[in-house]
């Protein structure tokens, strides 16, 4: 009896180490499911051989190295993917329309370099019925990372005349969506509104117009009547817009000419910075000393432009405010501790009320000043 125990055990972890290699290759991917959380470890080299030959990684050839495996039917929405829970650096999540066998075509991708961040994609709209193929892989050592993979389906607006969007999530397309838009001698308006307190930010990955007469006008609220923030052709995109309030307005112009591809933008709903506009300025402590021993912390991320007057150097499309009551006829100002995407940092000295400002004096982050 004791020989059959053994055997018994044998068997069961050999089926354990063939369940936890199933999802290693594209052939046994795993179902995605939108809206529930998906763990797992990538620990084994799958349909990407880890000697670089053929086939390899469409979207970044060096991610072969510990696979794991989703398929997905398309719904004709757009599918975002936020990956969470990495234990190792280097790691990336790649969205391919075939098995690497097929020759496949690169639809989405990130990749995180050296970092154990939490990540996140958003693809294009994906053809109803059509199966495409997600992989978590890594590059380098130790060539696999825990994960958690969340998804989530988002609907795509192709811009259409005279509505309004009420929505916190989505992709916005020209007229045309996937195709190039079509030629017409007119303009047209589409607005968005973020339904809630929470201002609306969109991030175009795509832009392209044949030229300026085919042009993007941007504004920043629910009408064209709003501030404009900007217009856009050629391939000179928008960026990343986010409002002041809870509402953009676009408006397309094109003249019945020529066309090309168009545009795509991912939106959300985003919560700005308490200080993002003068009115609610954030107070300072003013020190006693030089020692700074009180410092007051901030970030810039998801601001946006305010009406105010700039007289820094730059876009200040991402300023927030402070304020101090002066102590003597002289203060030092400094920044310290820059972190992030943003480093190239101005600050303006102000005096007077929000709708009157008289500017004092602009340095860079780097160049503390003594200000009389």
């Amino acid at each position: 009896m004791r020989n059959i125990y053994k055997l018994l055990i044998f068997i069961q972890l050999s089926l354990i180490v063939l369940i936890a290699k199933g999802q290693s290759t594209c052939a046994t991917a795993v179902t995605l499911t939108p809206g529930t959380a998906q763990c797992g470890t990538n620990s084994y080299v799958g349909s990407f051989p880890d000697d670089a030959t053929a086939p390899t990684n469409p979207c970044a050839s060096s991610y072969n190295d510990g696979e794991y495996w989703f398929k997905y039917v398309g719904t004709g929405k757009a599918l975002k993917l936020d990956v969470s829970g990495l234990t190792a650096t280097y790691s990336g999540i790649f969205v391919l329309n075939a098995c690497p066998s097929a020759s496949p075509t690169c639809i989405a991708s990130y990749s995180s370099g050296y970092s154990t961040a939490n990540y996140s994609i958003t693809t294009q709209s994906l053809t109803n019925g059509h199966t495409y193929y997600i992989v978590i892989a890594n590059y380098a050592t130790p060539y696999s990372t825990d994960f958690c993979l969340n998804s989530t389906v988002i609907p795509v607006y192709s811009m259409a005349n005279g509505s309004t969007i009420t929505s916190c999530a989505g992709v916005f397309q020209d007229p045309g969506g996937s195709d190039v838009y079509p030629n017409s001698n007119n303009t047209i308006t589409e607005t968005f509104c973020s339904g809630t307190s929470d201002a609306l930010k969109f991030i175009f990955t795509e832009f392209a117009t044949y030229n300026a007469k085919d042009s993007l006008r941007i504004y920043n609220g629910p009408t064209t009547a709003s501030p404009l923030i900007g217009t856009y052709y050629g391939t000179t995109s928008p960026g990343t817009i986010i409002s002041s309030g809870t509402c953009l307005t676009f408006a397309w112009t094109t003249n019945n000419k020529n066309n090309a591809a168009g545009w795509t933008a991912n939106f959300s709903c985003v919560t700005p910075p308490p200080n993002n506009e003068c009115a609610n300025a954030t107070s300072l402590t003013v020190n006693s000393d030089l020692n700074c021993g009180t410092v007051t912390h901030g970030t810039t991320q998801n601001a946006t432009a305010s009406s105010q007057a700039n007289s820094c150097s730059g876009t200040a499309d991402d300023d927030v405010w402070y304020k101090f009551v002066a102590t003597s006829a002289a203060h030092k100002i400094s920044l310290l501790n820059i972190t992030g995407s943003s480093t190239d940092m101005y600050f303006a000295v102000y005096s007077g009320s929000c709708g009157s400002l008289t500017n004092h004096y602009v340095a860079m982050q780097n160049q503390p000043q003594l200000l009389g």
